[in-house]
């Protein structure tokens, strides 16, 4: 089994999600935003970077919080790289939900090899339609549609197409078919390509078309005309023997969906998956903040034997890939709660094949265990790296921890300065070095402090805004030639003199 890299997460980056809250030590200091093993970030500073932000982004809250978090995990960062520290002593705990998903992964394999996928006859299945992919040419006189909406004809228009289509359907043969498409089918996509539309699922055309394609034998022309919104169809159902190399292929794809389907409806059934009726409110809520609810033990569905937690499910998440993860954390809380227990459920099959994956002893292998350990430590370095802050380079004129770690706080200030300036990108921290970094060091974040911040750079900004209003432009306007420096002002003109009529 393919190992799921690191260090390519390292590449796509990981959603950036925030912390909330702090110790009760800190939420009543407004000048603080963050603190984090032995440094702090005023809400003066912060306020200052999103102030004076030149990469085009509005002093908000929002923007703050991604900010903080970026300072947060790079000072931890970089309090490590101080310390040499690779932390292996988290890579145990922070890879197990990547060799969780893994063994998920053997799960399934274990089940699909159950299943028998017949593709030897698919012959057979496309000439019975039984294999839900069909292949056909067809030639659509078209009505006149409102912005090609389809159903926009009026009667007296369909009645005047239905007369033209109905003169030309028996001049229509196997042999002509494609030079008619040409001629007349009023569909652009294909009309030049004789009317090809090649194999397609049944359920992505019309109903109407793909009925009335299926009901035909391979070679056949319907003897009527079909009607969809879009007009009418005269449709040419192809021969096997002119799709057969494509088909093969889907065929086979079509076998293994109703193979996973199988499977699917069995693990519902045998596994009485289960999700909690009030399951979309807590989750929506998790999705925003994932790092505080990492831990959170409020059970939002329930299977045979076991049950999945809000906390399980983030785990979830977490591996999936960097994209598809920051869009669960944006768009499901836009979902209504009817689409998001959906997602619960699915998150919720994969609960119960871990389950199942444990009853039935399934294990990565040590080596591959070993292999993930070795990137890990690899993805460590790599951030290093782009942070500039490398033990060696730290070690360089030196002498103490306490010097080392001061010079790794400076240079990640001076990396969050470059990266709100526009002169350096941001440097993804994956989710699996967050949690090693989570499970180490805390990293508080208050909410007065953030607050005052937002209020600081707004006012930095409002301010810079009047001061680059106020100053004289240097750009003439249209029309206008600025004088060469050091040449007389132009004459001003006398009022005119002539009356007004």
């Amino acid at each position: 089994m393919r190992i799921r890299s690191l260090l390519g997460l390292a590449a796509t980056g990981a959603a950036l999600v925030g912390c909330q809250g702090l110790k009760e030590a800190l939420t009543a200091h407004t000048d603080v935003a963050a603190r984090t093993v032995n440094q702090e970030l005023s809400a003066t500073r912060l306020g200052a970077l999103l102030g004076t932000a030149r990469i085009g982004i509005e002093p908000s809250k929002d923007n703050a919080q991604i900010v903080t978090d970026l300072w947060t995990d790079y000072q931890r960062l970089g309090y490590a790289a101080a310390h040499h520290d690779t932390l292996t002593a988290a890579v145990a705990k922070t890879i197990q939900p990547l060799i969780d998903n893994m063994r998920v992964s053997m799960m399934i394999e274990t089940l699909q090899s159950k299943v028998k996928v017949d593709t030897s006859n698919a012959e057979a299945g496309y000439n019975s339609g039984t294999g839900g992919i069909l292949a056909a040419r067809h030639i659509l006189f078209k009505y006149p549609l409102v912005n090609d909406q389809p159903g926009t004809a009026t009667p007296s228009q369909k009645d005047s197409v239905r007369k033209f289509a109905t003169k030309i359907l028996p001049q229509i043969n196997a042999s002509n078919f494609q030079a008619m498409a040409k001629k007349y089918s009023g569909d652009p996509s294909n009309a030049n390509q004789g009317g090809m539309l090649g194999l397609f699922p049944a359920e992505k055309m019309m109903a109407e078309f793909s009925t009335a394609t299926a009901a035909l034998k391979p070679g056949d022309i319907s003897k009527q005309l079909v009607e969809t919104g879009y007009g009418l169809h005269v449709i040419q159902r192809l021969p096997y023997s002119e799709i057969k190399a494509q088909y093969a292929t889907g065929f086979a794809d079509v076998a293994q969906r109703k193979r996973d389907s199988t499977i699917s409806a069995n693990l519902t059934a045998n596994g009485q998956v289960t999700v909690k009726d009030n399951a979309a409110a807590p989750v929506k809520v998790a999705v925003k903040n994932p790092t505080a609810h990492h831990k959170d033990n409020t059970v939002v569905a329930t299977f045979k034997g076991g049950e999945m937690t809000i906390g399980q499910f983030l785990g979830w998440v977490d591996v999936m890939p960097g994209n598809l993860r920051q869009q669960v954390t944006q768009v499901v809380p836009t979902w209504p709660d009817s689409q998001v227990k959906s997602f619960v459920k699915n998150m919720a099959m994969r609960q119960l094949l871990l389950h199942q994956a444990d009853s039935a002893k399934i294990d990565v292998a040590p080596t591959e265990k070993a292999s993930l350990s070795v990137q890990f430590v690899q993805l460590v370095q790599n951030v290093w790296q782009q942070l500039g802050v490398t033990p060696a380079s730290l070690a360089e004129n030196t002498k103490s921890e306490g010097d080392r770690e001061k010079k790794a706080a400076a240079r990640v200030d001076s990396m969050i300065a470059k990266i709100m300036n526009g002169e350096a990108n941001p440097v993804g921290v994956p989710i699996p070095l967050k949690s090693a970094l989570d499970s180490k060091w805390d990293a508080t974040i208050s909410s007065a402090g953030i607050d005052r911040s937002v209020e600081l750079a707004r006012k930095a900004r409002t301010t810079a805004d009047s001061a680059r209003a106020s100053q004289p432009s240097q750009v003439p306007m249209p029309g206008m030639q600025r004088p060469p420096p050091g040449a007389a002002p132009p004459a001003t003109l006398p009022p005119s003199t002539k009356k007004k009529p």
